[in-house]
């Protein structure tokens, strides 16, 4: 429920209601914007985000209109009270403030459109797909808890949310199962060492961000399309593990037939997990959930883990499989054991100019496999390290630094270490995971909102790319101003701060 969902956003002392943000500027600023930006000014004025209350109490509300009934709604902090808060925040769900953009596919572009320089509405992220899908499954659930105290469950609401689940996770099993993909994978496979080409290692992988045009209903991938999305830093490990994650997700949940998957879905989940060990994940480096420069990941290493570790439980546990998911993985090793997955192997790469025999191939993955428990074991050294995590000779846990970047540009705490939380390695306790959140919660969180790292380069812009400035905006700082409630400019460096 909404509600919740901005709970963490909100820590009853902080809202960040997604909306248009932007604000006055000043005439000396307004030379480095561009005619279009200029055009939009009056439109982006009226979206101007709000400050609320005051000092360590404040919220900042990025619609004035937010803003607004917010304010209609204050105890005597100045905050609205929480129970109004509640049942506002429920209006606004229904009113479809929170619906998912969702294409008739089923996919979700990264954004509304794709009419600005990033054209991130012509492209979907294997990363988001998998957040999405793991929101949208656990909303109708969240609905129902939080209503109790509030209205009756929205019967109507809980039915398109599970709708838009399922059409989101008939998309990914589509972009899962395409040829090219498929390819890349058994390329990785066969030579472990083709993502360390200098001139095109970055793409020498499995994408994880994809055009949405050529795969509507009507048209069509084409050569063009492929390089287009080649150009990116697609190295991106922890993006693959939570994508695969998902599609187990959907096993489990019995929202995806094990029995009506296409061949290729069983068939890259396989190819997944021996790619994640031929490439050695554990010492990988990637470019990580920010997309930025390439470095050995905590976040990365541990989500690429739990995945192996998920999919080595059902793998080797042929006579007592527990569960649905654990059912599908011991059948889909059967079915590797196959003549007919070696037929399916031999056609598929016989349909490719990679020149990889089926019996070199099939070899391949066989001694993979057997090798993933191994490359369990490799990873945890790498992942407590990363955590912070040791132990005395009492075997009690002693808990250091976190450090998301252990080769590369080090970094310690960083939010990203919090999608391991989704899916946490076995031997990462709940006591490991309550201090993982702890430290991002002491070290990140602001009171308006939370840092990606320490001295997040998007907040101290200038200081990453020119440090001569001395941390100065690379702009007069009322280009990004922000109003009180009176309606008078409050400092916008301070607030980029907070």
């Amino acid at each position: 429920m909404i509600l919740i969902l901005f709970a963490s956003a909100f820590s009853m002392h902080s809202i960040a209601l997604a909306a248009s943000t932007c604000a006055s500027v000043v005439s000396e600023a307004k030379s480095i914007l561009s005619p279009e930006v200029r055009q939009a000014l009056p439109e982006l004025e009226a979206s101007q985000p709000v400050i609320l209350g005051k000092g360590n109490d404040a919220v900042l509300v990025h619609n004035r209109w937010v803003a607004e009934q917010l304010k209609a709604m204050e105890g005597a902090n100045g905050l609205p009270i929480a129970e109004k808060f509640a049942g506002f925040s429920v209006d606004l769900h229904n009113k479809g403030v929170m619906d998912v953009i969702q294409t008739q596919e089923g996919y979700v572009p990264a954004a509304a459109n794709g009419n600005h320089h990033g054209n991130y509405g012509n492209f979907v992220w294997y990363r988001d797909l998998a957040r999405v899908i793991v929101g949208l499954r656990a909303l109708p659930h969240l609905l129902q808890k939080s209503y109790r105290t509030l209205h009756q469950p929205d019967k109507g609401l809980i039915d398109k949310t599970l709708f838009a689940a399922k059409k989101l996770s008939q998309a990914m099993l589509s972009l899962f199962a395409e040829k090219e993909q498929i390819e890349r994978t058994l390329h990785g496979i066969k030579d472990p060492a083709w993502h360390l080409d200098p001139q095109d290692g970055f793409r020498n992988v499995i994408f994880i961000r994809q055009k949405l045009e050529p795969r509507l209903i009507g048209h069509t991938l084409s050569p063009q399309d492929i390089d287009e999305e080649s150009h990116w830093s697609h190295k991106q490990n922890d993006a693959l593990a939570l994508y695969g994650h998902s599609i187990l997700d959907g096993i489990e949940s019995g929202e995806t037939d094990p029995d009506s998957l296409d061949p290729n879905v069983k068939a890259e989940l396989i190819f997944l997990s021996s790619y994640f060990q031929r490439l050695r994940f554990y010492e990988m480096w990637d470019s990580g959930a920010w997309e930025e420069l390439n470095g050995l990941r905590t976040s990365s290493v541990n989500l690429a883990l739990s995945f192996l570790e998920r999919f080595e439980k059902g793998w080797n546990n042929q006579t007592n499989p527990i569960s649905k998911e654990d059912l599908f993985l011991a059948q889909l090793r059967k079915s590797f054991e196959s003549d007919e997955f070696k037929a399916y192997l031999s056609n598929f790469l016989q349909s490719t100019s990679m020149g990889y025999s089926a019996e070199e191939a099939y070899a391949t993955l066989a001694d993979s496999l057997k090798q993933i428990p191994d490359s369990i074991h490799q990873a945890y050294s790498l992942v407590f390290k990363g955590l912070g995590i040791s132990t005395d000779s009492l075997d009690k846990r002693i808990y250091s630094k976190l450090a998301e970047v252990t080769k590369g540009p080090l970094r310690n705490d960083d939010a990203a270490l919090l999608h391991l939380l989704l899916y946490p390695p076995q031997g990462v306790l709940i006591e490991d995971q309550l201090y993982i959140l702890g430290e991002i919660e002491k070290n990140l969180v602001k009171p308006s909102g939370v840092n990606r790292y320490v001295n997040d380069w998007f907040i101290h812009f200038t200081t990453v790319m020119n440090p001569k400035t001395e941390g100065q905006l690379p702009f007069s700082p009322n280009l990004i101003a922000i109003q009180d409630e009176q309606g008078q400019v409050v400092a916008a460096t301070e607030e980029m701060r907070r």
